[in-house]
């Protein structure tokens, strides 16, 4: 079953959504700043509350070679060491900072698709929360999800995309 939304301010995942896009704001330029300083090139990372990775791709592997753990996790991203001067300056600065790091709030949570199989997609687009929903049983609407056409839907993917 496939199942196509605008998430309206009334359910909990707007305001928790437009929430964790503020802080992802904030937490970019913390890292932009925190990478500048260390000489650190790649633009794609993790960033956690206990670790910082990078996609593992030059100059970032050969200048920082001695710092990065050996394999790859997720996708070729590569964390720091725990006890290396970067590791254990992004703790403190993070810290030091009172930056928390929020997680994208999770669609199934909030639909309470907790077991079998499914995926979910959520993204905001000219004020609006646009959420997917596909799922191998029923799915019932949360409140303040209003259901669309699967047209409407991927047009709103469509016009996102072009803009980015």
């Amino acid at each position: 079953m496939e199942k196509f939304f605008i998430v309206t301010e009334a359910a909990e995942i707007h305001k928790d959504y437009f929430a964790w896009k503020e802080n992802n704001a904030r937490v970019r330029d913390f890292v932009r700043s925190f990478f500048e300083e260390f000489g650190i090139k790649s633009q794609q990372y993790v960033a956690l509350t206990d670790s910082i990775s990078i996609k593992a791709e030059e100059p970032d592997l050969t200048t920082h070679a001695k710092v990065l753990v050996q394999s790859p996790h997720y996708h070729d991203f590569r964390k720091f060491r725990a006890n290396s001067k970067i590791g254990k300056e992004w703790l403190r600065r993070l810290k030091e900072s009172s930056l928390p790091i929020h997680s994208k709030p999770r669609p199934s949570m909030y639909a309470k698709l907790w077991q079998g199989r499914f995926r979910e997609r959520i993204f905001d687009h000219n004020g609006k929360l646009y959420c997917q929903l596909i799922a191998d049983f029923s799915i019932t609407s949360p409140e303040g999800w209003e259901e669309i056409k699967g047209s409407e839907f991927m047009a709103a993917v469509e016009d996102a995309t072009r803009e980015t």
